[in-house]
């Protein structure tokens, strides 16, 4: 399986359809209903998520509303270090990015809803 989200047309696998007649279904990122969402909310000292650990869970849908915020994976934040994530942002991430992601808000309060996905079928 192919995966790729750098288009709308879907991720495809091949499933052999009988003699020699390929048959080709998409496969979409679905919400995985095993896990809930998370809201975190993150001001002026480091956040994480609560760890994502559903084995179907392999990547998250993400969005952040309030303000502007700093990243990193590999040590805390400040507010001038890190990865600038702009308010709107948004964007599908592997579970094992976001179980590492630690936060900071710039200014005021940053809010990042994350929703686990799973590869099916619709």
């Amino acid at each position: 399986m192919r995966h790729s989200f750098g288009d709308h047309s879907g991720i495809y696998q091949g499933i052999s359809g009988g003699v020699n007649a390929p048959v080709v279904l998409p496969v979409y990122p679905t919400p995985n209903i095993g896990e809930s969402d998370q809201h975190l909310y993150v001001s002026g000292t480091v956040a994480q998520f609560s760890r994502f650990s559903d084995e179907n869970t392999a990547y998250l849908f993400i969005t952040t509303e309030g303000s502007d915020f700093r990243l990193r994976w590999n040590a805390d934040p400040s507010a001038l270090n890190g990865h600038l994530i702009e308010n709107g942002s948004y964007g599908m991430w592997p579970t094992n990015s976001a179980n590492c992601a630690r936060f900071i808000s710039i200014t005021g309060t940053a809010v990042i809803h994350a929703t686990p996905m799973r590869f099916g079928y619709w």
